[in-house]
């Protein structure tokens, strides 16, 4: 988390996905009152976020996923100092009541573990089934 000084106000810049809009807003005020100093958040897809952290725009706090973080951090736009997982998040599957399931279980284990895929997935933070 970010650390708290009471002593000196500032003014922070924060890049975080959409998907943590809500995280991001939230702790907003309560940071804000307790450390004295300003969050200036934007949110953006985090495609535009890695975009603005490679092409050097300032930033004090960024909230991304875990493989794209890691990814800025093997090409040395930023610090692995620091570097903490926040939150996990799941991907669902549901189908509306009264219509009839279709059976994609085996098509969707097959995309699931093709490693022809495994780039993509780990751009975007996930992880491949085991076979």
């Amino acid at each position: 988390m970010i650390p708290i000084s009471l002593a000196h106000s500032a003014e922070m810049q924060v890049y975080a996905s959409t998907g943590m809009h809500s995280f991001s807003h939230e702790m907003v005020p309560s940071y804000e009152a307790k450390s004295g100093n300003q969050l200036i958040a934007s949110d953006d897809t985090s495609n535009s976020v890695l975009n603005r952290v490679k092409s050097s725009e300032s930033s004090d706090l960024i909230i991304l996923m875990g493989a794209a973080m890691d990814d800025l951090i093997q090409q040395g736009n930023i610090s692995h100092i620091g570097r903490t997982n926040i939150a996990q998040s799941g991907i669902s599957v549901a189908i509306k009541t009264g219509l009839v399931v279709p059976n994609i279980s085996q098509e969707f284990l097959q995309l699931m573990t093709d490693d022809r895929l495994k780039d993509r997935y780990e751009n975007i933070g996930l992880e491949m089934v085991n076979k």
